[in-house]
């Protein structure tokens, strides 16, 4: 389906570029950009055939700092670089600490996605979104 360019979120008015990033597990750092969202490149791009994509970014207001506002009601939207649009929806969200990088175990199974942000502007734990996906067009 092609590498995720875009994430769209309507109700929260966020409409961001998404670059390649990275966690290191050693040093333990993520790659963070300051005007963009970032896509794990050690995770899945976005599809309809199996596997999670994580989707990560500074919980500034200008990045992903509505997300605490995210509900089953809002549609999340990953627009890839060959032009598919990909729709889902909130299934849950979790709290951990900065240290718990268990998200990186989840990455098979059904196709998702993961949005991780920090739990609030100055929080160190983070806020784990899951995500189901609902369309594909």
């Amino acid at each position: 389906m092609g590498s995720p360019q875009r994430i769209i979120i309507p109700g929260l008015v966020i409409n961001l570029p998404i670059v390649a990033g990275n966690y290191d597990k050693e040093a333990q750092e993520w790659s963070l950009s300051n005007t963009s969202a970032n896509f794990a490149t050690n995770t899945n791009n976005p599809n309809n055939k199996g596997g999670k994509t994580l989707i990560y970014g500074h919980a500034l207001a200008s990045i992903f700092g509505k997300l605490n506002k995210l509900s089953s009601e809002d549609t999340v939207y990953i627009v890839t670089n060959n032009g598919h649009t990909l729709s889902y929806k909130m299934k849950s969200v979790e709290i951990v600490p900065p240290t718990d990088t268990s998200v990186f175990d989840k990455m098979g199974g059904t196709p998702g996605l993961y949005l991780v942000t920090c739990d609030g502007t100055w929080s160190t734990n983070r806020r784990i979104i899951s995500l189901d996906l609902m369309e594909v067009s």
